[in-house]
């Protein structure tokens, strides 16, 4: 008999569910990125690649947990297994969850203060910390992906495609310019 609180039961659905709204605001809001010339790649070709993938993968999570949402109730009333309530040990599991949301609203407030390197280095490092299991952190490594990371998505937007990103408190180097 499986024994599964409805969290568990219906996860892939609603991590979908939340992908899937985020995807949707943020397609909503590419259509307000200022172009400002006549070029056939403009600033919204990268978000708008980024807002369909997040939207196509949330679709397949959902559809995912969909199937093990069916497959669960099949072995369930199999068993005669009840539903049970939130437990304990559930809501422990959904900090990482509040977390990332809070480390991504975090950043879309500190990206142009900060600007895109270190904003997306602090990011990158914070999901990281917060997404690794217990005991098994490392934040050297973390730190280290997370500059050349940042650095190296940097360098791409900015000299391969040619789009600025903010500089913010580092807009005096010539790196960044």
């Amino acid at each position: 008999m499986k024994h599964n609180t409805f969290f568990q039961r219906n996860r892939e659905i609603i991590v979908g569910a939340i992908m899937l709204a985020i995807a949707a605001v943020y397609l909503y809001n590419i259509q307000f990125i200022r172009i400002r010339s006549q070029v056939r790649v403009t600033a919204r070709l990268v978000p708008e690649i980024l807002g369909a993938l997040v939207a196509f993968l949330a679709a397949v999570q959902i559809i995912r947990g969909v199937g093990v949402l069916l497959k669960a109730r099949r072995e369930n009333a199999a068993g005669n297994v009840p539903a049970v309530f939130v437990g304990r040990e559930e809501m422990l599991s959904l900090w990482p969850v509040a977390l990332t949301f809070v480390v991504i609203i975090a950043y879309a407030f500190v990206f142009n203060l900060l600007g895109f390197v270190i904003a997306s280095t602090a990011c990158m490092f914070l999901q990281m910390l917060v997404l690794t299991p217990r005991g098994k952190a490392r934040p050297v490594l973390f730190a280290v992906v997370s500059v050349l990371s940042a650095a190296v998505i940097y360098l791409v937007f900015r000299r391969g495609l040619t789009l600025t990103l903010p500089q913010g408190i580092l807009s005096g180097i010539s790196f960044f310019n």
